[in-house]
């Protein structure tokens, strides 16, 4: 098992880059939105102070100005620590959603390259992290991956069958199963019509 830092967590960068700047997208449009508003307060600020007549070298505006340069650091600290926290989470989090997708890719991928259903004995299940997201895609995989495996063993029993009693299975003409003993060609079904 991979150690938390050496484990590579950006494995399909076509998802995971949009996926995160899109997070992090979504947080600076709200960060704007909030910043804009508590602009506006202070400019209201102003505006009451203006309505109460008060002298530009008022200690009211002098305070407002002290807080507004206050509220605009703590804004900006906040706001990069937001977008650090959405870039990380983004990443583990995409990491949760492609991890399983390119681990079930590559099983697909795997079967296939499988030619004439040889082979299908050698595939192995696939197993999501107990973390992950689509674990019912695994399953559902497994399921299928079974059920090839099955219906592989009967084929291979059935062609044994078939070579012990010294009937080959060559080909399929226009849907019909063709059985070669030497060089009598008879389709199944018109053997079973005879």
């Amino acid at each position: 098992m991979p150690n938390f830092f050496t484990r590579k967590y950006l494995i399909n960068r076509e998802f995971q880059v949009p996926f995160i700047f899109r997070m992090v997208t979504i947080a600076a449009g709200v960060s704007v939105l909030l910043y804009l508003a508590n602009f506006l307060i202070f400019l209201r600020f102003n505006y009451i102070g203006q309505q109460l007549h008060l002298d530009e070298n008022h200690a009211f505006y002098g305070f407002i100005k002290q807080q507004f340069g206050i509220m605009n650091s703590a804004y900006l600290g906040i706001s990069a620590l937001t977008f650090a926290v959405l870039s990380i989470s983004g990443l583990f989090l995409s990491h949760r959603i492609a991890g399983p997708l390119f681990h079930l890719k590559r099983s697909f991928k795997a079967l296939g390259d499988i030619e004439d259903g040889e082979g299908v004995e050698n595939l192995n299940e696939v197993r999501f992290r107990k973390n992950d997201f689509f674990q019912d895609l695994s399953e559902d995989y497994n399921r299928h991956l079974t059920n090839l495996k099955r219906q592989q063993a009967r084929m291979k029993a059935i062609k044994a069958e078939l070579d012990r009693r010294g009937i080959k299975l060559d080909a399929l003409e226009n849907g019909k199963l063709l059985e070669i003993n030497g060089d009598n060609q008879q389709s199944t079904q018109e053997r079973q019509a005879a």
